[in-house]
């Protein structure tokens, strides 16, 4: 049985170094009204599901963020308040 193509490697293939900015761009293409994102995909040279990959870090970073971001702002708007009901702060006469 005869095969009929015969595919010669010459070289290592590389995998590119895709950047925090660059892949953000990817996905925010992603995210315009319209966009198809296997086309953006083909012109970027990579697999869809890579930018789904990438699109899904971002989210995940970003919640982290926010719920950092939230539980400082509890702390320091809270604290407070708890101290207070905890009768540990002594309030000045009105």
């Amino acid at each position: 049985m005869a095969k009929d193509r015969i595919e010669v490697i010459t070289s290592v293939e590389w995998h590119r170094r895709w950047g925090a900015e660059d892949k953000a761009h990817l996905v925010a293409a992603m995210n315009e009204a319209g966009a198809v994102v296997t086309k953006i995909a083909r012109g970027a040279g990579v697999d869809p599901n890579l930018l789904y990959c990438w699109r899904r870090h971002f989210a995940q970073a970003v919640k982290a963020v926010e719920d950092a971001f939230r539980a400082a702002a509890n702390a320091y708007f809270l604290a407070p308040v708890r101290d207070v009901q905890r009768n540990q702060v002594t309030l000045p006469p009105f």
